[in-house]
């Protein structure tokens, strides 16, 4: 375990006008916002490489080849200006994932380095603590918060699929949910609204609030699995 040195620090400047074009994205995307039910976003369809060859095959074979096969309600036009929307929406995440990682390489990095820095103030610590009494008893304070603790026998650990997610049952509340990974995470409480939807960022964790023992953990990368621990019952 070492520094890694970075090419570029992100600095003040540019985190603020990285922060301000952001901005600028905000405000156009935002209006496709769509506020998704808990019951909407357990029966949302999972459509997967196999599921989008059949879509297109049934586009091909029935709607194109068999146009009254298509319900009254829609039309040709419609499903071109879906399929047309679909690409567009992909491009525009595949943009934004390469930026997102980018960032969480960069994250993982300072990360890494904050903890090399304080690791060698604790072992500073430990060896100045032998003749200074004050230092040796704030070591002995921060060893037996963080390096004295057994893991529960009651956390579980599970990786999450990419862009994917994941409904546990039995999740014991005030407990910490802890994202192992690089990867933001989501968590919902099954009978909750979204705006209560908790984030998780990589190395970071959420207390699990009362009640919510049944929550859905959403993955938020696009190309990075997520691996998270929580308590169960």
């Amino acid at each position: 375990m070492g520094v890694i040195i970075k090419n570029t620090p992100l600095s003040p400047a540019i985190a603020t006008s990285t922060t301000t074009a952001f901005g600028g994205i905000f405000t156009i995307i935002n209006p496709l916002k769509t506020i998704l039910t808990p019951k909407e976003t357990n029966m949302m369809i999972d459509v997967s490489t196999n599921r989008e060859a059949e879509i297109a095959v049934i586009i091909a074979e029935l709607m194109v080849a068999h146009p009254e096969t298509i319900p009254s309600t829609f039309t040709m036009t419609g499903m071109n200006e879906l399929t047309q929307e679909e690409a567009d929406t992909a491009n525009l995440v595949a943009t934004a994932n390469s930026v997102v990682k980018i960032l969480e390489d960069h994250l993982k990095i300072v990360k890494n380095n904050r903890m090399v820095w304080v690791n060698k103030v604790l072992d500073n610590a430990r060896h100045e603590g032998k003749s200074n009494a004050e230092i040796e008893t704030v070591v002995k304070s921060i060893s037996s918060r963080f390096f004295g603790k057994s893991a529960s026998i009651t956390e579980s650990t599970y990786n999450i699929s990419i862009a994917g997610n994941i409904i546990l049952k039995g999740v014991k509340t005030e407990k910490y949910l802890t994202n192992h990974h690089t990867s933001i995470l989501k968590v919902l409480n099954v009978s909750g609204i979204l705006t209560e939807t908790l984030t998780v960022n990589p190395g970071n964790a959420v207390m699990i609030p009362k009640g919510w023992t049944n929550v859905v953990v959403t993955n938020l990368s696009g190309t990075e699995e997520g691996i998270f621990s929580v308590y169960m019952s």
